[in-house]
């Protein structure tokens, strides 16, 4: 038996030597290493020869730098025919080519690379390769392929068990469509034109995992079928990804830039296993077709398709707890329904119509259809505010103090002056009535209030003294022309009485005018505040105004408390 092994190895061995030594009119050059790794550096080789070599030799085989052209014995069925049987005949498994090496390429070039019928034990390796037309496995079994730092030109074609990864590539197409795949992962790679993941129901592909890749402005994705486990991290997409699969146990969009249409439309999802976050699907990314979305879509067709997307979002972020995810969704979602009930509106102008559409605007615009009740509080002191100012310039009441009108003031100094007595005499009687109730109480009761006694004699005695002073102005009309040495003084106090009065009148003015708007704003009434003149009209407008804000806060404060 171990007669037999040594004279197949020493078989294998001269097989590969004297099939380098018969590819064409270069000089090969061959490097074997210690543990049987056969290197190939800056040759010229066709793919009959590489193929022969994998299948014979015992170690690794490695090539860097190398052309692979293509071949052309290859062309002729009879040949190929003849040289599979060969191949066969040395190494088989499963109806393939059995290659129980690991072949690795390195910094080499490829005009074009199609291989059909092969069983690859260790797998294939493509690192900082340049393959012009295309890379193609057609019934292929291959434990492991890996293709990194590599630009292919047309595209890529699998068929067979593959773990495919592709890590810092240009691909322009890619495409899987197989039933037997079992994982693909691409990271760093730059794809265009168009690419397509598909696993049926029979054999459901593992994992798929798109890392840090980037999708041109001219790339189409696609992934349908059925798949365990999606993943989506850091990837920017400028063109289409479509994605019709049934997940079947974890669907994760992390951190990605779509800037390209989302056609999604993945049935099935576990929802409470689907992590992916609104804000990377935002700005009306989801898609119905290439280019109808719900900035756009016009069919009733398309607009029922697109709001079943936005649900299935919406009730993935509910099933999550991701409040913010969902109510940024369901703003979206509703902002389409706004535009749809406008272009029916348009269709079918009645005023039915009208009142629905403009409803949900109103909504839109003053609490975000309910997702955001501070919207309402804001624009409530806003109106609150904005309609104090018109009562302020158009007001109902003077601005009076004990019937005293600060404004009569201005120009009538003398109008007031037995108003004034009357309030000074009447200020003296109650103090005195203070006095004479304080003497006659009992003692018990004079010292325990004597605190509020002193507290109300001081507060008359102020009263008294604002009025006292009043009667100094009094004289400023008859004093006003007096000397130059006196002049200054005189105006100077009478720029302060009137300035005092201005200021006391706005005070006054501002107080009624913010109360009669609050008023209205929240009872639809006046009360004990009554609007005249034109203001009527306005509190009659802010009451209306109120009474949708306020209703629109409570349904909207009580909606996010069950939430």
């Amino acid at each position: 038996m171990r007669f037999f092994l040594i004279s197949r190895g020493l078989l294998r061995v001269a097989f590969v030597v004297f099939a380098l030594a018969c590819t064409g009119s270069n000089r090969l050059f061959a490097q074997f290493s210690a543990n049987g790794t056969t290197v190939l550096q800056r040759q010229t080789l066709s793919f009959s020869d590489i193929l022969t070599m994998a299948t014979l030799a015992e170690g690794d085989l490695i090539l860097r730098n190398c052309t692979i052209r293509n071949d052309s014995a290859l062309a002729d069925p009879a040949r190929e025919a003849e040289w599979r049987a060969k191949l066969m005949a040395t190494s088989s498994k499963d109806g393939r080519i059995l290659v129980e090496t690991k072949l690795e390429f390195d910094s080499c070039r490829f005009s074009a690379m199609k291989i059909s019928g092969f069983h690859f034990d260790k797998g294939i390796t493509f690192n900082s390769c340049t393959i012009d037309e295309y890379l193609g496995f057609q019934k292929c079994y291959i434990t492991s392929l890996g293709v990194s730092k590599t630009a292919i030109t047309s595209g890529v074609e699998v068929e067979g068990l593959v773990n495919f990864e592709l890590d810092r590539c240009i691909i322009e197409s890619s495409v899987f469509a197989s039933n037997t795949i079992s994982s693909v992962n691409y990271e760093r790679t730059r794809f265009t034109q168009f690419s397509q993941v598909f696993s049926p129901f029979s054999q459901p592909l593992n994992d798929f995992t798109l890392k840090k890749c980037t999708l041109d402005s001219t790339a189409n994705f696609q992934v349908s079928g059925h798949i365990r486990t999606c993943t989506l991290t850091e990837d920017t997409t400028d063109g289409i990804l479509t994605i019709n699969a049934v997940i079947l146990s974890m669907m994760n969009v992390e951190k990605c830039a779509l800037r390209g249409a989302v056609l999604y439309d993945a049935f099935n999802t576990p929802e409470r296993a689907t992590t992916m976050r609104w804000e990377q699907f935002a700005g009306y990314k989801l898609t119905v077709s290439d280019t109808v979305s719900g900035r756009n879509v016009t069919e009733q067709s398309d607009y029922e398709m697109l709001l079943k997307t936005y649900s299935f979002f919406y009730n993935i972020y509910g099933k999550n707890w991701q409040d913010e995810s969902k109510n940024d969704c369901y703003v979206e979602m509703k902002t389409v329904q706004t535009r749809w009930l406008g272009i029916s509106y348009q269709r079918s102008p009645t005023f039915t119509n009208w009142m629905v559409w403009q409803l949900n605007v109103f909504l839109e615009t003053f609490c975000k259809y309910g997702t955001e009740p501070v919207m309402a509080i804001q624009y409530s002191l806003w109106i609150l505010f904005l309609f104090a100012a018109l009562y302020f310039i158009f007001p109902s009441q003077p601005e009076a103090v004990n019937g005293v009108r600060f404004t009569h003031t201005f120009y009538d100094l003398a109008s007031h002056k037995e108003e004034r007595q009357r309030q000074a005499s009447l200020i003296e009687q109650e103090m005195e009535a203070l006095r004479k109730s304080h003497c006659d109480a009992p003692a018990l009761v004079r010292t325990i209030g004597t605190p509020f006694y002193y507290g109300h004699i001081f507060q008359y005695r102020l009263r008294l003294w604002a009025v006292q002073q009043s009667g100094y102005v009094q004289t400023l009309q008859k004093r006003w022309d007096t000397s130059p040495k006196s002049r200054t003084g005189t105006i100077l106090a009478a720029l302060l009485y009137f300035g005092g009065l201005l200021i006391i009148a706005a005070l006054i003015r501002g107080v009624n005018a913010a109360a009669l708007s609050l008023n209205a704003f929240v009872t639809l009434g006046y009360g004990e505040i009554q609007a005249k003149g034109l203001a009527r009209y306005l509190a009659v407008l802010e009451g209306a105004l109120g009474w949708f804000l306020l209703s629109i806060f409570s349904v909207s404060l009580i909606s996010q408390i069950l939430q």
